[in-house]
């Protein structure tokens, strides 16, 4: 999954880091029943789904773009700007619990808190992402009992990395 094209955009650069700690998250890797960020990366879509959720596809997860913005922090004879932006992250899963909704959810969740806490964990560190906050954008949300396709789960989160206002 990875690219041959090197991202020397803000934004790109940003969505690269957040897939490198995702797919480093051992609460994903573990979720996967992978144990290695190589292999964990490949349950990951972007910068959007690209293909057909089957079976096999849950779980994984989809960044999308977000906000993308350059900050004006000094004026004077040059102004200066830094950027700062956001990425969407979208989780997902199949049922583990199907007939059981509350164990369902609670399952999803327990899930969804430990890849996002692992997240802001590592943020910062060495060359990863520096995450300045995480919001829960689409609460924990199961496929409608019509679906043709297997009950799953999905929630959207907005990570947002750089600081807002250049402060």
């Amino acid at each position: 999954m990875t690219s041959s094209v090197v991202a020397t955009s803000t934004h790109g650069h940003a969505m690269n880091l957040l897939v490198r700690l995702l797919s480093a998250s051992s609460a994903f890797q573990q979720r996967l029943g992978v144990s290695s960020a190589e292999e964990a990366e490949k349950r990951i879509h972007w910068p959007w789904l690209q293909e057909e959720l089957v079976e096999e596809s849950w779980p994984c997860a989809i960044i999308e773009e977000g906000e993308d913005v350059q900050n004006a922090v000094a004026g004077g004879a040059v102004t200066q700007f830094l950027p700062y932006g956001s990425l969407i992250l979208t989780l997902s899963d199949k049922d583990r619990y199907v007939d059981q909704f509350k164990d369902s959810w609670i399952d999803f969740r327990n899930f969804c808190d430990a890849v996002i806490l692992d997240l802001i964990e590592k943020a910062g560190e060495d060359d990863n992402l520096d995450i300045s906050n995480t919001k829960c954008i689409q609460k924990a949300m199961h496929s409608p009992p019509t679906s043709s396709v297997v009950p799953y789960w999905s929630a959207k989160w907005e990570v947002s990395w750089g600081v807002e206002g250049g402060q």
